[in-house]
């Protein structure tokens, strides 16, 4: 029985690569923004919510994406492409906010970090060793 054998894989391509990873994190942000704008205001019950089945619309998905906010490494980066648009959401929504002890996430904190003229996202720092 003869097989045709798949075509050898097209060469490693740096920039195509670079521009595909890149192409996806976009697409991926977006995605999220509109979710943001979408379901937004469900972010302050998520983040207080313990119920495991919440019947709240959006509940269960923003609950999972704050509790990934709160553990991601690249968040301060802000490389992540699910925290990047919850944490613009939140900034957004601190910049407006007059509430002194307000419980939308992060509201404090990025009150604090403009008060003392802190970039919002950190540039990653070179590793060595």
């Amino acid at each position: 029985m003869d097989r045709d054998h798949a075509a050898p894989a097209a060469p490693h391509n740096k920039n195509t690569c670079a521009a595909n990873c890149t192409s996806y994190a976009q697409q991926s942000m977006q995605k999220w923004r509109l979710w943001f704008h979408q379901h937004g205001e469900v972010l302050p019950h998520a983040a207080r919510c313990r119920e495991p089945r919440c019947d709240v619309t959006g509940c269960r998905v923003t609950k999972r994406l704050y509790r990934h906010s709160l553990n991601c490494l690249d968040k301060i980066e802000g490389t992540c492409t699910v925290c990047r648009p919850l944490l613009i959401y939140c900034a957004r929504h601190a910049v407006a906010c007059k509430t002194r002890l307000c419980p939308f996430p992060y509201c404090y904190n990025v009150k604090l970090i403009r008060q003392q003229g802190r970039p919002f996202f950190q540039r990653a720092q070179p590793k060595y060793g």
